[in-house]
């Protein structure tokens, strides 16, 4: 295949891709867009645009350069989500290129294929990698931009990183730092995308120890790229390691241990690569995962870990006839080595699979030209049609995707032990998005019937999911606004029978302000302040909701509610406590002023002001230097005022 045709079919096939995708575009946002992007509708200035984006609380890192992408979405957001979703495709053809251009430099590297060949199997595994509907939530929630994006900036370092290899052939020294740079830049910018993007030094890895030529002599320069790649490796094998993680430790907040994680994950592994070869139907395939269970070291746990162990068997058996096998099996694994293993996360997510599956990709489209080349071209045809079955299944399902009602209404079916999912079916319905503004304002505004089919979604979920706190609190909310007060009160006893050891997710502490501020408005005719303060007490025992974000907020919707009783006393006492379990928290600071001033006892917030001014870490930055200050001069405004008015 000539370098020109290998052009325009390229092109025609970042075509076929945009049109599969262009239907989702106008599909909905989900929990983790409104959560993660919940500042941006705020930005307005540079100062705003700087909290916004190191204000991140996604990861460790909070992956300020994928937040820097969201700003232009910050005039008219959350209506112009399309124009996010066009982004996030922009994103995905990107990569498209970039993994072409990845995978025809390695084949031609590793000399497995003429450069004819080359282009042909290395299009062929970039396409079946663009059009997998497994990773299609990367480009269709908004949010999980940080995947694609992070992809992105890695696979250009990667790229780069194997082109260079041709440097290193004429000046080993220069060639091997320039091949470093390279990569150790795209590794910068994927990791403060997403934290993720620590993996594509083992990327590199997989590709020096693979598919580079083996023809020339071991040189100094050689061993120290290698050995480059090698501590990077330990370094992140250490951080998941029994050396510096409990295995067996039970998470509170997650419900399960590192080993019952681990066996999950060992099946999880195969699911995925079930999904993401094998045709399914459209609504296979989602964002809600949230019910996915752990699972029991039982016979399909073994059953998959001696598959694991045959596969990686015949991959070094056949690692002479059959390299790409071996690539395939590593690449896939490296892929996984963070976010399926010992961190934390939920259990299952599709985007995970997002660089972990193009070795995969590779090794189909190299086994076809194998196998066509001992059959018979005509096997192509056959690996065609399997594409074009491949492009309709993604076709039909970012179809689903873009029909907002449709697909919340699918997947609420189709999940029904999903609370993210009935939740998301109910916000549908009633025209807006969980914490979204939208939602907020126009609340009491929504029709009756629709309240009673957002009922009827959430009592069909609780049968499904016994312990989800966040579809009854939902479900207490609507019998509220629906004054059916002769359910109120059974409804809030469904919620307090679970409170200790039910699953805990952000909506709950959202729900929970929602019915601070249902009944301190008397809108809630059977439930009273004493009724939430029971609610409170049982969420305080729930072992998830001790982590300190959870914890503040909860004392802060506390203090709402004595404030609304007009309890000053109890509202600086429950805010004190507040600031011990968040002290780095600031709406606790400005509530708490706030409650010095209108209970007129000023040496409170200078207290508070004074704790603050001795901690390090945020409150040492200059902004909350100026943010204290401010506070100090609103607490002696208010202080001459009182005396003036006396």
């Amino acid at each position: 295949m000539s370098n020109r045709l290998s052009a325009i079919l390229v092109f025609l096939a970042s075509l076929l891709v945009l049109v599969a995708y262009i239907p989702g575009l106008t599909g909905a946002l989900y929990y983790d867009d409104y959560s993660n992007l919940d500042g941006l509708g705020a930005v307005v200035d540079y100062s705003s645009a700087k909290d916004f984006v190191f204000g991140g609380h996604a990861g460790p890192l909070g992956r300020p350069v994928a937040l820097v992408s969201f700003l232009p979405l910050a005039d008219g957001w959350p209506t112009n989500s399309v124009d996010g979703f066009a982004f996030n495709l922009a994103i995905h053809l990107a990569n498209f290129y970039l993994v072409y251009f990845f995978g025809l430099l390695l084949l031609k590297r590793a000399k497995y294929l003429s450069s004819s060949n080359a282009r042909l199997v290395a299009l062929s595994a970039a396409f079946l990698w663009a059009i997998l509907p497994l990773l299609a939530s990367t480009t269709l929630i908004l949010i999980q931009r940080m995947t694609g994006l992070s992809a992105m900036f890695g696979l250009l370092g990667l790229v780069l990183f194997v082109y260079g290899y041709r440097w290193a052939d004429r000046s080993p020294v220069v060639g091997v730092f320039a091949q470093l740079s390279a990569l150790g830049l795209g590794t910068v910018l994927a990791v403060f995308t997403k934290e993720s993007g620590a993996l594509i030094p083992l990327f590199a890895l997989v590709v020096d120890c693979f598919c580079r030529d083996k023809s020339n002599v071991w040189r100094s320069a050689d061993v120290f790229r290698r050995s480059v790649l090698l501590i990077l490796l330990f370094a992140v094998v250490y951080q998941i390691s029994p050396l510096k993680i409990d295995y067996f430790a039970f998470s509170d907040y997650r419900g399960f241990s590192v080993v019952q994680r681990l066996i999950t994950e060992i099946v999880v592994l195969w699911e995925y690569l079930f999904r993401a070869f094998i045709p399914q139907q459209p609504t296979a395939f989602g964002p809600f995962h949230d019910y996915y269970g752990v699972r029991a070291a039982d016979w399909i746990f073994f059953l998959a870990l001696g598959g694991w162990g045959c596969l990686l068997i015949a991959a070094l058996t056949l690692r002479r006839k059959a390299p790409l096998l071996m690539l395939a099996v590593v690449w896939f694994m490296v892929g996984h080595l963070l976010e399926s293993t010992t961190i934390m996360l939920e259990l299952y997510f599709e985007h995970r699979n997002y660089l972990a599956i193009y070795g995969f990709c590779l090794l189909i489209a190299w086994s076809f030209y194998w196998l066509a080349a001992t059959l018979g071209r005509a096997l192509w045809l056959g690996f065609a049609a399997y594409l074009l079955v491949m492009w309709t299944v993604l076709f039909m399902m970012t179809s689903l995707w873009g029909d907002k009602t449709l697909a919340a209404e699918s997947w609420a079916a189709k999940h029904p032990g999903s609370a993210r999912a009935a939740l998301h079916a109910v916000f549908v319905e009633l025209g807006a998005a969980p914490g979204g503004n939208e939602y907020q304002d126009n609340q009491r505004y929504i029709a009756r019937e629709r309240q009673d089919y957002a009922l009827r979604v959430l009592d069909r979920t609780m049968g499904a999911c016994p312990d989800c706190i966040d579809i009854r609190l939902q479900a207490l909310v609507f019998a509220c606004q629906l004054d059916r007060r002769e359910e109120q009160k059974s409804r809030l006893d469904n919620v307090l029978s679970i409170l200790g050891s039910g699953t805990v997710t952000p909506s709950v502490i959202s729900l929970t302000y929602d019915m601070v501020s249902i009944v301190s408005n008397g809108k809630c005719a059977a439930i009273s302040a004493e009724d939430l303060d029971e609610l409170f007490t049982g969420m305080r025992q729930n072992p998830a909701l001790v982590f300190p974000d959870y914890s503040g907020k909860l004392y802060f919707a506390q203090a709402m509610m004595a404030e609304a009783a007009g309890d000053w006393v109890a509202v600086k006492s429950i805010l004190r406590a507040a600031e011990r379990v968040s002290p780095y928290a600031v709406p606790i600071l400005q509530y708490q002023v706030y409650a010095a001033t209108q209970s007129g006892h000023r040496r409170y917030g200078l207290e508070a002001l004074e704790r603050r001014r001795g901690l390090s870490g945020e409150w040492a930055s200059e902004n909350n230097r100026n943010l204290i200050r401010s506070l100090a001069r609103q607490l002696d405004s208010e202080d001459e005022k009182n005396k003036v008015d006396d």
